[in-house]
């Protein structure tokens, strides 16, 4: 069975718009995920340098001048770590958070250069977000410490998460919307051809004789057609109802020859072949 034009506009209209919803929402997906991640990098930033502003040096260890920058580095299971090491891998400080949980922060095969940054992810463990930065810390090239900072990747994840559930909602509702207004719309777009067959059907029924003239400009050639061709079919009865016509006439004059000549029998044998003959030729 052939699908309507209606059926095709809708089935047309709702690939191509959830092919671009898909599309705008994977693109928006994407660009927030990187925008929690920026976020996620840029508070790590500032524990280090929080750390960095308030840790003392007494020549064998480091110290902190009263509370830390970040209640949380103080807190069991809060979800935020940090550890400073010294150039050789050897552990300076760690944060009371890091030791009253037990985490262990893992060891970047990554040699850092003093001043730089690098952000990236420990799967292998608690699924953490870490950054690390190299500073020189003292009065020589080799007193390097690298301060690192983790933070547990769960909350990040609910945002996105939440982020990525929202926008499917509101990026379903949309298709919805947009499907039911361009069934709407169509529906509202084919009424003159709805009206335009229900037309035609009372032209073949006899019921009007030419169709209306409010048609769109779309369909006012198709309309001017239908009325020249409905018109040459009018034309066109009325010359063979005038054929007929004329034949009918035509077979008076014979048939009322026959009529004549059959009430006439009770003439002689002669003048009955003579008429037989007569009524044969006239046959």
């Amino acid at each position: 069975m052939k699908a309507g034009i209606q059926t095709r506009l809708l089935i047309l209209t709702t690939v191509v718009l959830g092919t671009f919803l898909s599309l705008a929402g994977l693109v928006l997906d994407r660009s927030f995920q990187a925008s929690v991640l920026t976020n996620a990098e840029e508070q790590l930033r500032i524990v280090i340098y929080s750390l960095m502003g308030t840790v003392e040096d007494d020549g064998t260890r480091l110290l902190f001048d009263g509370p830390l920058p970040e209640p949380r580095l103080s807190q069991p299971e809060s979800g935020l770590y940090a550890e400073v090491t010294a150039r050789h891998g050897l552990t300076a400080w760690r944060s009371p958070s890091a030791q009253t949980s037990s985490v262990n922060l893992p060891e970047t095969d990554i040699s850092l250069a003093a001043g730089e940054f690098v952000f990236f992810t420990d799967e292998d463990r608690l699924d953490r977000f870490l950054l690390s930065y190299a500073v020189i810390w003292g009065d020589t090239e080799d007193a390097v410490l690298t301060f690192t900072v983790a933070t547990d990747q769960q909350p990040f994840l609910a945002e996105i998460q939440g982020f990525r559930r929202n926008l499917y909602v509101g990026l379903s509702a949309v298709t919805i919307f947009f499907v039911l207004a361009q069934w709407l719309a169509v529906r509202v777009g084919l009424r003159p051809l709805r009206t335009m067959a229900a037309e035609v059907r009372a032209l073949e029924d006899g019921e009007r004789e030419s169709l209306s003239e409010d048609y769109p400009k779309e369909l006012e050639g198709l309309a001017e057609n239908l009325d020249r061709f409905v018109a040459h079919e009018q034309r066109s009865r009325t010359r063979y109802r005038r054929a007929m016509e004329d034949l009918a006439h035509s077979l008076k004059t014979p048939l009322a020859v026959i009529r004549n000549e059959l009430a006439e029998r009770d003439n002689g044998a002669m003048e009955k072949d003579s008429r037989r003959q007569l009524l044969q030729e006239q046959l």
